[in-house]
């Protein structure tokens, strides 16, 4: 079984990092980077991901994984799903990719106290 990888990313550095080193380990698998935005900002970019899809498509697999960073890059690539032909195809991962690194949200902040 061969399967593709989709790295979608706010940072494009992170998404391209991410790949550089996940293809030490499968050099093998088609790894593809889908991170920032067109003007080189943080952000994520439809047509990056659609492109990066395209392209995993095209390659003869079993399908395409796509792991995300943070939640609006969920939201491109459940976006970019729309516009696969097989959509039955890419599995839209639930694992963390770059969760380490963010600011933790735990413990929740207290609620403010209301004032009497």
């Amino acid at each position: 079984m061969t399967v593709k990888l989709v790295v979608v990313s706010h940072s494009e550095k992170i998404a391209d990092g991410a790949v550089e080193l996940a293809v030490q380990m499968a050099p093998d698998v088609l790894i593809l980077p889908a991170g920032g935005t067109d003007d080189g900002r943080i952000g994520t970019s439809l047509e990056r991901v659609m492109a990066a899809l395209e392209q995993a498509a095209d390659a003869n697999s079993d399908g395409t994984v796509v792991l995300t960073d943070l939640g609006s890059a969920v939201m491109t690539a459940e976006s970019a799903l729309e516009f696969v032909a097989d959509p039955s195809s890419v599995l839209l991962a639930d694992a963390p990719l770059s969760k380490g690194s963010s600011p933790p949200l735990w413990p929740p902040r207290p609620e403010p106290t209301p004032r009497a």
